[in-house]
């Protein structure tokens, strides 16, 4: 994970797309978005305070969270470590899935893997986590972190773009870079000298008239 000052000003890149385009773009959350955190808390504080999610939603919807790749049944006891990845996910399908839900059934039977409690206090301070979002969590979620702006590696960045030659090849959205217009075939090209890249899209409505 890199410094805070590494992290402080990523290039914006500005998609303005229609409604059905957006979609689209959320594989960028499932890949992993860097954001900015306070660190040293709960898991369930960050889910709280900092992502402003409903209890309701986090005992509803997210069925399934990994920390650094360990599933959490006690969001009380894992705490929110900068550098941490945490990955949220509704419920998975299959006995895979009926294993990994936080607090289910079959928990007990991944107790070998499963993040256990962390003994000390954390000094609470200024961080940078990695989240990923999957599934109806990425549906629910997604959209408003694309218009509020996510930063992703330019790696990341790169294979989205490689990845969606047929929505970038139709070119029927715009793409800015610092206000700069940018057509596809150049975007494409695009060699990005910094680590992360700050994406954000604007929503249009489709001209019906």
């Amino acid at each position: 994970m890199k410094s805070e000052n590494e992290h402080s000003f990523p290039s914006e890149l500005l998609f303005t797309v229609t409604p059905d385009r957006a979609a689209g773009f959320l594989q960028c959350v499932q890949r992993g978005i860097i954001i900015r955190a306070e660190v040293g808390c709960s898991l369930r504080s960050f889910l709280r305070n900092q992502l402003q999610l409903s209890s309701q939603f986090i005992e509803n919807r997210i069925q399934t969270i990994f920390l650094n790749g360990k599933p959490v049944d006690d969001i009380d006891a894992a705490t929110v470590k900068n550098g941490c990845t945490l990955a949220l996910s509704s419920a998975m399908p299959g006995l895979v899935g009926a294993t990994m839900r936080r607090e289910g059934f079959y928990a007990s039977l991944r107790s070998q893997i499963s993040h256990g409690p962390e003994e000390g206090g954390m000094l609470r301070e200024s961080g940078f986590i990695t989240l990923k979002l999957f599934n109806m969590v990425a549906s629910e979620l997604g959209p408003a972190l694309l218009e509020n702006g996510i930063c992703v590696t330019k790696e990341d960045l790169g294979d989205f773009i490689r990845t969606h030659e047929a929505i970038l090849g139709t070119w029927d959205m715009k793409a800015e870079l610092e206000g700069e217009p940018l057509d596809g075939e150049t975007l494409r090209a695009m060699q990005w000298a910094d680590k992360l890249v700050r994406v954000r899209l604007k929503i249009q409505q489709k001209d019906t008239g």
